[in-house]
């Protein structure tokens, strides 16, 4: 009989853990599914190309209970009666962090996951193979990390479908290299005696410009989605289940978190704005800076539906602003480059 246990109050991440056999809790995640659950949820993932190693608390024995896994305290031969949980006021919320060549920041966003005050979080990192000493920072936290995997992928949102894939939790967060939650009582906040009915959570972000931060609110008028996403991505929270059903569309480079998002509203999917800032975000990562190939594809999602002829109006608007305020900046930096020239 294997009760829930506490490996270390210290982190979110050891608390509610289970021992079993990796087959054991397969077969629990299988029959706990639902008839319209068209997913499979994996342990651990199959050896990919170039792997560099695996880690973390799975691949000694320990699982989460909730979500995906029912609750129950004596797990091997029991019928499940997740009615019963002790845990049902704070779901199992699954944090998934991909990051390749990280070292410089990986450990602040590790430890704003580790460190919250919330008690019921599954811990997941998805390393692209790294060659600097992101290994070493992630095999430093093994201990209070769920699974982590390095190897070989095929860009970021190949990585994180691979997250989702491992999710057991009944919310999923991607927490990416660099970013991080913005309070330690974030979860706390948003899940202790809360239920959602809802498919997407969303908030504020903070984003940090280096010399100064700014609060993002989100935008709550999601009639104006098809122009764009109208909060940030490391600000939400989706339902782990229709995850696993919908993941992202490596074909984009860029926006394929925004398709996930948009096309959940086009199903007619519940969100819900939470009111607080989840998350405080680094200013410079690639959407930023490739800002016109990032409305290039926006341009692509929103034009699959209604908004077709409306969205491509939008976007070429958009894409042409941008092109002609980079053209002012290069005319203006040569013409500098002249005068000075000139006058020396």
């Amino acid at each position: 009989m294997n009760k829930i246990v506490t490996l270390d109050e210290t982190y979110s991440t050891t608390r509610r853990m289970v021992k079993s056999e990796p087959e054991v809790i397969a077969d629990l995640i299988k029959q706990s599914a639902k008839p319209e659950d068209q997913f499979e949820t994996q342990v651990f993932l199959p050896a990919g190309e170039n792997r560099q190693g695996e880690g973390g608390l799975r691949t000694k024995g320990y699982f989460k209970v909730g979500g995906l896994i029912p609750n129950e305290t004596m797990i091997a031969g029991a019928v499940c009666h997740p009615e019963r949980s002790e845990g049902s006021n704070k779901p199992l919320i699954t944090v998934v962090t991909v990051v390749y060549n990280g070292e410089q920041f990986l450990e602040e966003t590790i430890l704003s996951v580790i460190n919250q005050t919330y008690d019921n979080v599954e811990y997941i990192i998805i390393d692209g193979g790294s060659t600097d000493g992101t290994l070493d920072i992630i095999k430093k936290y093994d201990h209070a990390i769920d699974y982590w995997v390095s190897e070989k992928d095929k860009g970021i949102y190949d990585a994180m479908n691979k997250g989702i894939d491992l999710a057991t939790g009944e919310w999923i967060n991607f927490m990416n290299g660099g970013d991080r939650f913005h309070a330690p009582t974030t979860l706390k906040d948003i899940f202790l005696e809360k239920k959602y009915e809802e498919i997407v959570l969303f908030g504020d972000v903070l984003a940090d410009y280096g010399d100064f931060k700014k609060v993002f609110k989100a935008k709550t008028n999601l009639g104006n989605l098809w122009k764009g996403m109208c909060f940030s991505h490391q600000s939400t929270f989706l339902n782990t289940r229709y995850h696993k059903s919908n993941k992202y569309n490596i074909s984009f480079k860029l926006a394929a978190d925004f398709d996930v998002i948009y096309n959940a509203y086009v199903k007619g999917c519940l969100f819900k704005y939470v009111g607080t800032i989840i998350s405080t975000i680094e200013v410079g990562g690639v959407s930023y800076v490739q800002r016109e190939k990032v409305l290039n594809e926006y341009s692509k999602v929103s034009a699959s539906h209604k908004y077709s002829i409306r969205a491509l109006y939008f976007y070429i608007s958009r894409i042409q602003l941008r092109l002609k305020s980079m053209v002012k900046k290069i005319i203006g930096k040569k013409a500098t480059q002249l005068i000075i020239k000139g006058s020396s």
